[in-house]
C-alpha cells in the first residue's frame, strides 16, 4: 500500500497491549513503528497523572506530522484523548491479542521484572499493586486494564476506530513462548474469574468485525479509507 498521508488524507493510530502486534500491523499497512520522537516515560506519566504536560503535547504534535498515513505504538493507548484533542480527524485501529498468547508474550519480555529506565515505561494501578503481588498477576491486571483503558475512551469520544484480533491476521507474532504453558494449568481458575470474561465478550462483540477489517485491508481498499 502506498503511503497517503501526504496527500491530505486522515492518520491512523494503531493501539493495544505491548506484544499485541501492533508492530507487525504497521509493517502490513505499510506504515511506522513507534514514531519520532518517543512518548513511552511521558505516556505512562500522563496515566498516573492526568497531568498534560507540554513535552507530551509538544511531541504528540510533532508525531502527528509523520509523513506515513499509519502509526502503530501501544502506548499510544494511554494518550487517546490527547491524540484526538490535537488531532481530531485521528482514527484508531485497536488491535487485541487473545490473553494466553499476549501474557506469555509479555512473560518472556520480562514485563515487571526488569530493572533498569524500562522499569518507568510501565503502567501500575495508581494505589500500587496491592492484592497484584507475583508477576503473573500482575501481567494479567495489565492485559485487562489497558484493553479496558482502550475500549472505554475510543467509546466516549466517539472517535472513528475499528478492531482487529491478532490473531485474524496472517503474520507470525514476535514471541513464542509455548514452553512455559504449564503456568496457566495452575493459574486456570484465576484466569477464569479475571481474564476470560472479558476476552469472550470480546469476541462476542468484535468477532465478525475484526474478520471484515482483514478482509479488507487484504483487498488493499485500505488506500482510500473504506475501512473507516
Amino acid at each position: 500500500m502506498e503511503n497517503t498521508a501526504m496527500q491530505g488524507e486522515v492518520m491512523i493510530y494503531g493501539v493495544g497491549v505491548g506484544q499485541s502486534g501492533t508492530r507487525s500491523l504497521a509493517k502490513l499497512m505499510n506504515g511506522v513503528w513507534e514514531g519520532l520522537p518517543h512518548i513511552c516515560k511521558e505516556a505512562v506519566d500522563y496515566y498516573l497523572t492526568g497531568v498534560r504536560e507540554p513535552v507530551l503535547i509538544d511531541k504528540l504534535k510533532e508525531r502527528a506530522k509523520i509523513e506515513t498515513f499509519f502509526i502503530g505504538n501501544n502506548k499510544q493507548s494511554l494518550v487517546i484523548d490527547l491524540i484526538h484533542e490535537i488531532d481530531p480527524t485521528a482514527t484508531f485501529v485497536w488491535q487485541i491479542r487473545e490473553p494466553i498468547g499476549n501474557i506469555q508474550a509479555l512473560r518472556k519480555r520480562g514485563s515487571y521484572l526488569i530493572e533498569g529506565p524500562s522499569r518507568r515505561e510501565r503502567i501500575f494501578p495508581r494505589g500500587g499493586f496491592g492484592e497484584f503481588k507475583d508477576h503473573f498477576s500482575k501481567i494479567c491486571w495489565l492485559w485487562k486494564e489497558k484493553n479496558l483503558l482502550i475500549e472505554q475512551m475510543l467509546k466516549k469520544l466517539g472517535v472513528k476506530y475499528r478492531v482487529v484480533f491478532a490473531d485474524d491476521i496472517p503474520y507470525r507474532l514476535g514471541v513464542d513462548c509455548k514452553d512455559d504453558l504449564e503456568i496457566f494449568d495452575k493459574q486456570q481458575k484465576y484466569l477464569e474469574d479475571n481474564i476470560f470474561p472479558l476476552w469472550n465478550r470480546y469476541e462476542k462483540e468484535y468477532s465478525e468485525e475484526s474478520k471484515n477489517f482483514v478482509r479488507e485491508m487484504q483487498c488493499k481498499t485500505l488506500n482510500n479509507f473504506s475501512i473507516l
